[in-house]
């Protein structure tokens, strides 16, 4: 994940066990996360980053718009 002044930036897709699995452990441990319109919800029931309300996909992932901050510190 990586930090940007809109938010941060995801770089993975929903194919990829290790990136699918990043996402879910990101979103369990996030105080903002919300799920996303059930047509919105790639995958069915799971509480991932892919799945929520504040991501907006890009072409190599996507942004998260709620800016979680990350655990090395503010501007990391």
């Amino acid at each position: 994940m990586l930090h940007g002044q809109e938010g941060h930036h995801f770089h993975g897709c929903l194919q990829v066990a290790s990136d699918r699995a990043a996402a879910t452990t990101l979103a369990t441990a996030c105080p903002v996360y919300r799920v996303d319109d059930e047509n919105e919800t790639p995958l069915d029931g799971e509480q991932s980053c892919f799945n929520c309300r504040y991501r907006r996909w890009r072409a190599d992932g996507f942004t998260c718009m709620k800016g979680f901050p990350s655990r090395t510190g503010a501007g990391a």
